[in-house]
């Protein structure tokens, strides 16, 4: 910090890509901003989903996303 600044609390930005073994397989990417987590399909174009209080959540909503016909 810099003397005489004011002090903000920044989040950094985890993210995760992943592959879902579905029928296709299909690429994810799962990222946290804050506390928050959210997820995405690897592909241009694709809406983010969220915003999930944990990784574990977001993931399970991705594996249900990708596994509907």
């Amino acid at each position: 910090t810099v003397p005489g600044t004011p002090h903000t609390l920044l989040y950094s930005t985890m993210h995760t890509k992943i592959k879902l073994l579905t029928l296709p397989p299909v690429d994810v990417i799962i990222y946290s901003k804050g506390r928050k987590f959210f997820w995405r399909f690897n592909y241009t174009g694709m809406e983010t989903h969220g915003a999930f209080k944990s990784y574990t959540l977001a993931l399970q909503d991705a594996r249900h996303h990708s596994t509907q016909q």
